[in-house]
């Protein structure tokens, strides 16, 4: 089973300044806690967005990243290991930037898990199977997807979204939260990452058999780039 990290773990949504969060100084100051003037390691994903087709930035520091886009900010994490930590860093990284940029108008915030099942159990292909005659009548079925919302605490909805691609399950784990009240999140909000993904693989475990002591980690990879080298025109 593969937890896929190169989508984002949290999501707000919200008018936010995109000019200022993809200066990488102002990042490094404000959100990572750098003094002015010091040194950071910022490493760059340009990839597509996988709706407008459009190239969009994600700016690591730390093993967390930054997207930014009209209408939400998303964040990543890179790393294989030590998720509980990773997590709880990801919960200060929100707080600074909520509590920095207090006047954005923001809406709720999403805490998301996406894992991929490449030997998927009968019990787990069965939710796939549909009531109409479609495939009894001879159709080739090449995927389906099945979208269940629910009540999962107070304030919270997940929204689970089930897709099978010929006998490839991908099951996205979105925590909706209605609400997003900073005082709150700093009192309630430190640890609710990973709560919420023991959650999930407790549902992965419990309702689907899915083999959760097993589980590969898919994130964003780096190269470095070396200087270009300007042509001699002499």
């Amino acid at each position: 089973m593969n937890l896929n990290f190169r989508k984002p773990v949290f999501i707000i949504p919200g008018a936010w300044n995109q000019a200022i969060l993809q200066r990488p100084e102002w990042l490094a100051r404000w959100v990572y806690g750098y003094a002015e003037g010091n040194r950071v390691e910022t490493l760059q994903v340009y990839e597509d967005n996988p709706v407008t087709h459009l190239a969009r930035l994600i700016q690591y520091i730390e093993d967390i990243g930054i997207l930014v886009e009209p209408g939400r900010l998303s964040l990543f994490v890179n790393v294989t290991d030590n998720i509980e930590h990773i997590f709880e860093s990801l919960e200060e990284k929100v707080i600074n930037i909520v509590n920095t940029l207090q006047h954005t108008p923001i809406s709720g915030y999403g805490v998301n898990f996406s894992f991929e099942i490449q030997s998927p159990s009968d019990t787990l292909l069965g939710v796939f199977d549909t009531t109409d005659n479609i495939k009894k009548k001879g159709y080739n079925v090449k995927g389906e997807k099945i979208t269940v919302s629910m009540k999962f605490e107070e304030g919270v909805i997940l929204n689970l979204g089930k897709e099978n691609i010929e006998g490839r399950v991908m099951l996205d784990f979105n925590y909706h939260h209605e609400k997003f009240d900073l005082e709150k999140f700093k009192e309630k909000g430190r640890g609710s990452i990973f709560r919420f993904y023991n959650q999930t693989l407790d549902i992965l475990k419990n309702c689907y058999e899915a083999d959760t002591e097993d589980i590969t980690i898919l994130r964003h990879s780096f190269k470095e780039v070396p200087n270009a080298v300007k042509e001699d025109k002499n």
